[in-house]
């Protein structure tokens, strides 16, 4: 017989109760296999050991009939016989072990001759009629007197635990949360008992189980969503299983829609964004207790994640690690949490809104290199300044509208301001230029002014300008001869100088010395010295804002409280 067998074995057994949410949690071939409640309700279900036990589990005991050895209960498994089962898996277990119970209702009508037996749907007929007739009352509470560590009193169990299968919808606009979930709650109403003979030969029955008074037969927990925008009630119907100690489990899959309180969002898109989901009877019932099924791990006590879906291609995906489960009050039950944590898929925003902000802004700098009076530089201005307008609103629309300064939001805001930096010393470097140039218009009408003025009075004096001309032709003809000497002289010392001045040149001349170091003198100079040191230092510094921002994501913002 394979190997694989016993592992397979438990498998099922542990699928098929951990649907009806019980209350221990053993370790069975490796396998979390989760045990149903006790028929006395309240006092949970006791670990038993073999050497406590009195006898081991026997297939057919509880019928009272004969095992059928060579029977395969399993098509899938043609090695596996209720011999096998009943040597290697059932009669390990005591018999009044939970465990025993589910494979019996597993195992026991495939493996246990049951031919002097109704058929099952009989059996179940007859159950039914003797359960629900005119006494049972669904309005009325399974409330038992209950043994607890605090003392002796009155109230229902309600064992629970919540399976998430998939996110639906993340909204952050709106502050809502729709996922898919599975309720399964487990509880005890000794009204529903009855004894398996072979009459009532039923191990559980099936019935109708609704949170309308109009539409149930039996009495069903009202637990819902506390911070909803829709009630779980709403949640599909389906039937619930009663087992023949009165353990009623019943299990509803659908969609839960939340409203959060988001914790994380200020640093989006870095952010790992939370939602706490509170949870309580609907009634109000201080009655009831909610208690949450241990299934491997105290920090999430009645929460399971769907181990087969797997989402892909989406915005956000789960954080299990940071999962979290708890009762809303240390002493009280009837109320708890569940707080989810998802994670953004980051890499659409930084491809898509960080990074061209960033390229577009460092592109706007490069106007400081274009000559300020060129027109070409103001239309690249203006157009860097629309392109940064465009990226913003396209990010605002993926925003909450809030007083909380989001990271992202901050980070596009400081990129506009740097690219509306450079376009405003654009205008400025314009208006400089203005108004030098119509300085230096008059300066030349006050110039043109005098020189008439000088005309005017040289002519008023009576001096001859043939004679000054002939003065001045007189003196030129005098150094004519001197003239190509003087020329060539004068070349070559030019050259020299020039040499020299090659030679001489040290740091002192470079130009970003020479900007900090000599007083511009004219217009051109004031403005080509604005732009250099624009072209330096913006660039420094919004390099060293980028880094900040980055280094700051984690500890940005303040997160509201859940307390």
């Amino acid at each position: 017989r394979p190997a694989s067998i016993p592992f397979l074995l438990a498998l099922i057994c542990a699928s098929y109760c951990t649907a009806d949410s019980g209350v221990d949690n053993r370790n069975h071939h490796g396998i979390k296999i989760v045990s149903h409640p006790s028929s006395n309700a309240g006092e949970g279900v006791k670990e038993v050991s073999r050497s406590e036990a009195g006898t081991m589990c026997s297939m057919c005991s509880r019928s009272g009939t004969t095992l059928l050895p060579n029977n395969r209960p399993l098509p899938g498994l043609p090695g596996l016989t209720c011999e096998y089962l009943q040597e290697y898996d059932v009669g390990l277990k005591p018999s009044d072990s939970p465990e025993c119970i589910g494979l019996l209702d597993l195992f026991e009508n495939r493996c246990c001759d049951l031919s002097a037996f109704p058929e099952s749907y009989e059996c179940e007929t007859t159950i039914r009629s003797s359960l629900f007739h005119d006494s049972y009352d669904p309005t009325v509470r399974p409330v038992q007197t209950m043994n607890t560590p605090h003392g002796t009193m009155r109230g229902v169990d309600v064992w629970t635990v919540i399976t998430f299968v998939t996110l639906r919808s993340l909204d952050i606009k709106s502050s809502t949360l729709e996922i898919y979930v599975a309720i399964d709650l487990t509880w005890n109403d000794p009204r529903l008992r009855w004894d398996f003979n072979q009459t009532n030969c039923a191990p559980t029955v099936t019935v109708r189980a609704n949170p309308s008074i109009e539409e149930t037969e039996i009495w069903v927990p009202s637990l819902d969503l506390r911070s909803r925008a829709s009630s779980a009630q709403d949640l599909p119907n389906s039937l619930a299983t009663v087992r023949s100690d009165g353990t009623v489990s019943w299990m509803r899959l659908g969609p839960l829609n939340a409203i959060c309180s988001f914790v994380g969002l200020p640093r989006m898109p870095f952010d790992d964004l939370g939602c706490r989901l509170y949870f309580g009877d609907n009634d109000m019932n201080t009655v009831v207790n909610y208690k949450l099924v241990d299934l491997g791990n105290n920090l999430t006590k009645g929460f399971q994640y769907y181990p087969i879906l797997n989402q892909s291609y989406t915005e956000y995906n789960q954080i299990r690690e940071k999962t979290r489960t708890d009762y809303n009050l240390e002493y009280s039950e009837n109320e708890f949490h569940l707080d989810l944590y998802f994670g953004r898929a980051n890499r659409h925003y930084i491809t898509f809104s960080i990074f061209p902000s960033i390229i577009f802004t460092m592109m706007s700098f490069g106007q400081f290199a274009v000559d300020v009076q060129s027109g070409e530089r103001l239309s690249f201005s203006i157009t860097i300044v629309l392109i940064t307008v465009a990226q913003s609103i396209i990010t605002a629309d993926i925003l909450p509208v809030c007083n909380e300064m989001i990271w992202l939001n901050f980070f596009n805001l400081v990129s506009m301001i740097f690219t509306l930096l450079g376009i405003l010393e654009t205008l400025l470097a314009l208006w400089f230029f203005t108004v030098a140039g119509r300085k230096q218009e008059k300066e030349k009408e006050v110039e043109k002014d005098d020189e008439e003025l000088h005309n005017l009075v040289s002519n008023d004096t009576g001096s001859d300008p043939n004679l000054e001309e002939e003065d001045v032709n007189s003196g030129e003809g005098q150094n004519d001869e001197f003239t190509p000497v003087t020329q060539r002289e004068t070349r070559i010392t030019n050259n020299e100088d020039d040499d020299m001045t090659k030679q001489k040149k040290t740091w002192k001349d470079l130009k970003i010395v020479r900007t900090f170091t000599q007083r511009p003198k004219t217009p051109e100079e004031v403005v080509d010295r604005i732009d250099f040191l624009c072209l330096i230092f913006l660039p420094i510094a919004y390099t060293l804002f980028i880094v900040i921002m980055f280094a700051a994501n984690e500890r940005w913002g303040e997160d509201p409280s859940w307390a």
